[in-house]
């Protein structure tokens, strides 16, 4: 049940923050952004104007790219809801990991809702990446984070005094 609940403000909190973020003007300026939009709309092979090191990073616009091929929208859309599923993903596994360290039933949702909230209120971790929704970087987040959390509970299956090793 914890986690209906955290998943829900995250949700929540995200859309609320996105209302008062401002979007990147794409007409405006020129940024690294130019390329992820061509690979998303362009492929990786036989796109002559793929450059590095923005070809390395192929998952997020690709995924866009085939969100617009399945749906019918933009690849602007599709940006969007990787942005949204980054922010997302990243505070819902931010609690995850932290409740793992808190022992006390009482305190454990709460002192893991309060370093969640801590990543929510930063300003690159959620607002930015609203602001900016092409970044390849909001994915990593809570991949990072998942990866920290199977490696705590490996650690907590195999050691007699596991979150000790977590944390050294």
């Amino acid at each position: 049940m914890p986690y209906v609940t955290v998943t829900v403000f995250a949700v929540l909190f995200t859309f609320a923050l996105d209302a008062i973020t401002n979007s990147l003007d794409i007409s405006r300026y020129t940024w690294d952004w130019v390329q992820y939009i061509d690979m998303a709309e362009n492929g990786v092979t036989d796109n002559p104007a793929l450059v590095s090191p923005y070809a390395y990073r192929v998952l997020p616009p690709l995924l866009a790219g085939a969100f617009a091929d399945v749906t019918g929208k933009s690849v602007v859309a599709g940006l969007r809801i990787l942005a949204y599923a980054g922010v997302i993903g990243q505070l819902v596994m931010a609690f995850a990991l932290a409740r793992l360290f808190i022992k006390t039933p009482p305190r454990r949702f709460w002192g893991a809702f309060a370093v969640m909230l801590m990543i929510a209120i930063s300003t690159f971790n959620t607002k930015f990446y609203l602001f900016d929704i092409f970044r390849t970087d909001p994915l990593a987040f809570p991949l990072l984070l998942l990866g920290m959390y199977g490696l705590c509970k490996r650690i907590a299956l195999t050691t007699p005094r596991p979150y000790e090793q977590c944390v050294d």
